[in-house]
C-alpha cells in the first residue's frame, strides 16, 4: 500500500495596514468644481426604460480573492479599476483622495473582480441616460483590511471605514464630475437600476434621502415588484450624505473558487461561510430602520 504524500499547508499573508511614521505627502492639488445643485443635462426618456445589464460572465475557476467576512476580512489577487483612457467615453472618474496621488500605497481603487466589471458597467450605463460623467470613491485597498488615513486635525493616523475591507463595498457620489447634484428621481433611478442585481446586497444611504426616494415612489406610483425589492435593500447609515455605498454579495467563485488560492483546504468552508453570511433585514417604505 503507497504511503500518501501530505498536502502543504500555504498560509494566507499577514493583513498589512499602511501606518508610515510621518504624514503623507499632500497630493498635487486637484481642481475641483464648485457643488451646484443644478442637475446633469436632460435626459433622454426613451433610455430609462432600459434595464441596466447587471449579469456579468463568471470565470469557471481562478483564484479566490476573498478572505474571510465584510468587515473583519481582507482581500487577495487584487483587480483595480482604472479610469477610462483618453480615446474613450469618460464614463466615470475616480476621486483623487481616492486614488492618494501623494501615495499610492494608500490607493482605494481595488476590489473583486465582479465588483470593478460592476461598477464599469454601472457607469456604461448611467452615461448615456444622464448625459454625465460619474464619481467613483472608495473601494477597498490592494490588500483589504482596515482603510487608515491621516487626520491633519488631530495629527494622527486613524481608521476611515468599518466596511470597504473585502473588495465587495464601493462609494459613488451624489454628484457628477462637474460638481452637479443628482436629483431625487435621478438617484432612484440609480438604486432601482443596480437594487435589482443579486450581485447587490445593500445600497446605504443616510434617512434622509431614503425619505425623500420614498415620496418620490409613492407620488410616481412606482410600487411594482422590483422596487419591494429594491427598497429592502436600502439600509440607513449614517456618513453617507454626500455618496451611496453598494455593497456587493459574495459569490461562490470570489470566496470558494477552488483554483490557485493561499487559502488552506481545510478553510475553504470556513470562509464561504463567513464572506456569504452577511445579510441584514429588509424594510419597505411603510417600516424604518
Amino acid at each position: 500500500m503507497g504511503i500518501k504524500a501530505p498536502v502543504p499547508k500555504i498560509k494566507a499573508p499577514p493583513m498589512q495596514i499602511p501606518v508610515p511614521n510621518s504624514p503623507p505627502k499632500k497630493a498635487p492639488p486637484q481642481p475641483k468644481a464648485p457643488i451646484r445643485t443644478e442637475v446633469p443635462p436632460k435626459e433622454d426618456p426613451s433610455l430609462k426604460n432600459k434595464e441596466f445589464p447587471f449579469n456579468v460572465a463568471f470565470p469557471l475557476k481562478g483564484p479566490a480573492q476573498v478572505y474571510g467576512g465584510h468587515r473583519e476580512g481582507r482581500l487577495i489577487n487584487a483587480t483595480e479599476l482604472i479610469e477610462p483612457a483618453a480615446d474613450q467615453a469618460k464614463t466615470f472618474v475616480i476621486d483623487a483622495e481616492t486614488k492618494s496621488l501623494g501615495n499610492p500605497n494608500l490607493r482605494k481603487t481595488f476590489g473583486t473582480f465582479y465588483t470593478v466589471d460592476f461598477i464599469k458597467k454601472f457607469a456604461d450605463f448611467i452615461y448615456p441616460i444622464f448625459k454625465t460623467t460619474i464619481r467613483v470613491n472608495d473601494i477597498s485597498r490592494r490588500t483589504g483590511g482596515v482603510i487608515m488615513y491621516y487626520n491633519r486635525n488631530h495629527k494622527k493616523w486613524e481608521e476611515q471605514h468599518s466596511w470597504h475591507r473585502v473588495g465587495l463595498d464601493a462609494d459613488i457620489e451624489y454628484h457628477d464630475a462637474k460638481g452637479r447634484e443628482f436629483s431625487t428621481e435621478q438617484k432612484w433611478f440609480m438604486f432601482k437600476s443596480i437594487g435589482v442585481s443579486p450581485l447587490v446586497n445593500e445600497i446605504m444611504i443616510v434617512e434622509k434621502d431614503r425619505r425623500a426616494v420614498c415620496e418620490f415612489i409613492k407620488k410616481s406610483n412606482d410600487l411594482d415588484e422590483k422596487t419591494k425589492m429594491v427598497i429592502k435593500k436600502l439600509y440607513v447609515e449614517a456618513g453617507h450624505e454626500r455618496h451611496f455605498h453598494i455593497n456587493f454579495n459574495c459569490t461562490y467563485n470570489e470566496a470558494c473558487a477552488q483554483g490557485e488560492t493561499d487559502i488552506m483546504p481545510a478553510q475553504y468552508e470556513k470562509n464561504c461561510a463567513a464572506c456569504m453570511a452577511h445579510i441584514r433585514p429588509g424594510a419597505s417604505c411603510d417600516s424604518s430602520r
